[in-house]
């Protein structure tokens, strides 16, 4: 039995492949047609190839930048 009440200060979580790999479907070009239809909806002017350009140009700066290279 607990008697005390414990105030959560922080919560820590995994982005994909630091304690388990995340398995996406980053390469169906339908998520960036969905992506590029809702910004353009939004009133951001992307296609779908620039959607998908600066998605994977992201990607690998993060993970070039978790694993210390530089």
């Amino acid at each position: 039995m607990v008697t005390g009440r414990m105030d959560i200060q922080a919560i820590a979580f995994d982005v994909n492949g630091t304690l388990v790999e995340i398995l996406t479907e980053d390469d169906m070009e339908q998520c960036f047609r969905a992506a590029g239809h809702f910004l353009t909806y939004q009133g951001v002017d992307l296609r779908r190839q620039e959607v998908r350009d600066l998605y994977f140009q992201t990607m690998k700066e993060q993970q070039k930048e978790s694993s210390g290279i530089r």
